[in-house]
């Protein structure tokens, strides 16, 4: 799953996808987010945010590597797979956001948050 996805763009966009991309716009070069940190910051499911991890691929929004074997094997744990937003994906999430939520100062029309 690294590299980019299709880049077909959303046909649809749900509340649990805008709580995920709203999130990963927290800090946008962030490269190291994992499903379970995701989950636990959106209060989301984890059926949930993989499907959206998979959609945002798709849409080319976001970019995946796994986490080195010695560097989980050495904490006790599996390996993560790390996720981070592409330009392409911070530009249209950024979009998104501020067309479905125009009034909210937080998503000015710099594109930056507040």
């Amino acid at each position: 799953m690294s590299g980019r996805g299709r880049g077909d763009g959303p046909r649809r966009v749900t509340v649990p996808v805008l709580q995920v991309i709203d999130l990963l716009l927290t800090d946008p070069q962030r490269d190291d987010w994992f499903a379970l940190e995701i989950c636990r910051q959106t209060s989301l499911g984890s059926g949930t945010v993989a499907q959206i991890l998979f959609r945002l691929y798709d849409w080319g929004w976001v970019t995946s590597r796994w986490e080195e074997t010695s560097q989980a094997h050495g904490r006790g744990r599996p390996r993560r797979r790390f996720y981070q937003l592409t330009g392409q994906g911070v530009t249209e999430a950024r979009e998104v956001i501020r067309q479905r939520f125009p009034g909210i100062p937080r998503w000015a029309a710099s594109g930056e948050p507040a």
